[in-house]
């Protein structure tokens, strides 16, 4: 049976009740979800809720920029895709809201959105009452006094959808007016690519150069070494 309060209410037992609600009272202030100066991005959504995305603001106008070119940056994060990622199926399909009209931005804020669809809440309600080893749950709960239950809400990976949709829109914002390829990250941890090698055939170089794209993506980890995808 459930403990009654004075006053009739239910009462939670201690392992119940939020971890925030046990300690002192204290006032925090939200981080935010906003980074950038001149080229602003905020992120939005859980991972559970109807969708996630961003809207980014400092783009100039007359950007050739398209839905297809942000979802191939997209595609590549999906989940489901290898036994390195999480097993939630999701097609992650984007939609440029605002900002952008005929294939151009507009000089606005792009609001960009991909919509939840395989989402099943039901598989953590026991996060309700323990929180999960190696996440972000009790961490959550003690800072701001609250949390989504499933799947972790904004501290979940799928946060970083906004980030994906507003880095695609950046690349091609310094492929026009800066004239720059981005590349891609030569270290994981001790392991590094010798860039300098690149179609050398040496071991520690890329197989190909570092600016096709391709070279990557036939590595689960993305990496343009085939003999350093053994290391990872």
């Amino acid at each position: 049976m459930q403990a009654l309060g004075s006053s009739g209410t239910q009462r939670l037992s201690s392992r119940q009740q939020p971890l925030r609600s046990r300690c002192p009272t204290v006032l925090v202030r939200a981080s935010g979800s906003t980074y950038g100066t001149a080229f602003r991005v905020t992120t939005f959504g859980e991972s559970h809720g109807k969708g996630v995305g961003c809207v980014v603001d400092g783009v100039p106008p007359r950007l050739p920029i398209s839905t297809e070119e942000i979802q191939l940056e997209l595609d590549r994060r999906r989940p489901g895709q290898s036994i390195i990622t999480t097993p939630r199926k999701e097609e992650d399909t984007c939609e440029i809201l605002s900002g952008v009209f005929d294939g151009t931005t507009l000089g606005t804020p792009i609001a960009v959105l991909v919509r939840n669809k395989d989402q099943r809440s039901q598989d953590y309600s026991e996060m309700s009452v323990a929180y999960r080893p190696s996440h972000a749950d009790a961490t959550y709960d003690f800072k701001y006094g609250i949390r989504a239950i499933a799947g972790g809400g904004r501290s979940s990976a799928r946060e970083t959808i906004g980030r994906v949709a507003a880095g695609a829109i950046a690349k091609k914002l310094l492929q026009v007016v800066a004239n720059t390829e981005v590349g891609m990250a030569p270290n994981c941890s001790s392991s590094s690519i010798d860039i300098s090698a690149a179609g050398s055939g040496s071991s520690s170089g890329c197989d190909r150069s570092c600016r096709e794209e391709a070279c990557s993506e036939r590595c689960i980890r993305r990496c343009p070494s085939a003999g350093m995808q053994a290391l990872l």
